[in-house]
């Protein structure tokens, strides 16, 4: 069904039907008798519109080619989550054990915690990490910063090979002639 019939005359009655209900409106038409350089609108002129309007591609909008509208009458698609690229909710988790917390999405693993050790003078300490959730290979890379105190910044980490697939080593070394309590910071990013 045409959104709207061809004029068969050259008259400023509409008739429109709604292709969605089978409903016909007819109307007069707003349109001047002409435009603005003079030239009278003729049936064979206002077709041309009309056949325009009708050979649009229906499936384009909503599902179907229907379209609805809002409360304010103006037209209102909702896309779903795959009309846009977006991932279900139920692919993304997230949550936190007594050894930190993690962000599961499709083929991705972030976690990360606060880990403080007691280094003594000196010298150096392995400080461990169990992953709050397990990987299932070794594509994970460890990150590691120190948190510094203005008093002390002769400190430093530096992250071991992978492990295992649920933890790994952080090496927390101290310059300083006195033991020192170190704080850092770690990220791990992976695939799983």
């Amino acid at each position: 069904m045409s959104l709207l019939d061809r004029w068969v005359a050259n008259t400023k009655r509409v008739l429109a039907k709604d292709k969605n209900t089978g409903s016909e409106y007819e109307f007069e038409s707003i349109f001047p008798d002409g435009a603005p350089d003079g030239t009278a609108f003729s049936a064979e002129n206002m077709n041309k519109i009309i056949d325009a309007v009708n050979g649009l591609d229906e499936s384009k909008g909503q599902p179907n080619g229907i379209a609805t509208l809002n409360s304010s009458g103006k037209l209102a698609q909702m896309p779903t989550a795959a009309d846009v690229g977006a991932l279900p909710a139920s692919t993304i988790s997230s949550g936190s054990t007594e050894n930190g917390y993690y962000l599961r999405l499709p083929g991705v693993l972030i976690q990360w915690a606060s880990k403080t050790a007691t280094v003594p003078a000196n010298s150096g300490v392995a400080l461990s990490w169990s992953f709050p959730a397990a990987y299932s290979n070794y594509g994970y890379k460890v990150f590691a910063t120190p948190i510094y105190e203005s008093t002390s910044n002769i400190k430093y980490a530096q992250v071991s090979k992978p492990g295992s697939y649920y933890s790994t080593a952080v090496y927390l070394y101290n310059a300083q002639s006195s033991s020192v309590e170190i704080s850092v910071n770690l990220l791990v990013i992976g695939t799983v």
